[in-house]
């Protein structure tokens, strides 16, 4: 017998703290803590295309850091702090 498991609905929602989302304009999507996960959402696309996992204890704060303005430069580049006393440098998300 085999079955066929399929995702019709996946929620999650934002920690309460401020500072816990940020929104990119060279990467077109809003960064936000859920609990000690940060997802990155597309509101073109209206779903979370990443989940990102490292924090132990809830996320405080996420930052999109923009400092590379080139034309042509895909880095992307997000800081996190958890309340784990974690700060992660996330590059090329």
């Amino acid at each position: 017998m085999s079955s066929i498991i399929e995702s019709k609905f996946i929620s999650s929602n934002a920690n309460t703290v401020l500072k816990c989302a940020d929104y990119s304009k060279r990467a077109k999507c809003f960064a936000f803590g859920s609990s000690n996960l940060i997802h990155l959402y597309s509101p073109s696309k209206f779903k979370t295309y990443l989940t990102l996992n490292h924090h132990t204890d809830r996320v405080n704060g996420v930052k999109w850091i923009d400092n590379n303005k080139e034309e042509g430069n895909e880095l992307m580049e997000l800081i996190s702090i958890g309340g784990d006393a974690k700060i992660v440098h996330w590059v090329n998300v």
